[in-house]
């Protein structure tokens, strides 16, 4: 095992101001398609490329705190945050095997 850091590690282990202070009836990123989340930033008066943007930083960049997401405005960053959740898995167990391969078992909030 290294010490770099693990872009995924780094997501498990997030803990976000904004995602603790989201609204819980907000939609859950994850549970939109990418063609169900163009309408949504549309509905906020965004561009349809934004939809991208984000699905860019969170499933591309591993990036799971609008406010580390440099390419949105302030303003659209804590709109974001308010506006969508962006839950994050706990990582409960970690193994790594003898030739490297590491195994997460993650639990996600309730809700």
């Amino acid at each position: 095992m290294t010490n770099r850091t693990d872009p995924v590690l780094s997501v498990l282990n997030a803990e976000s101001p904004e995602a603790t202070q989201q609204n819980r009836s907000a939609p859950h990123l994850f549970d939109l398609t990418p063609d169900e989340f163009v309408p949504v930033v549309e509905a906020w008066g965004w561009p349809r490329y934004r939809a991208a943007q984000v699905a860019g930083w969170v499933y591309g960049r591993l990036v799971a705190e609008p406010e580390a997401m440099t390419s949105l405005s302030v303003a659209d960053r804590r709109h974001l945050a308010g506006s969508l959740r962006l839950l994050t898995p706990t990582r409960t167990r970690e193994s790594v095997s003898a030739d490297g391969v590491r195994k997460l078992l993650l639990t996600w909030p309730a809700g």
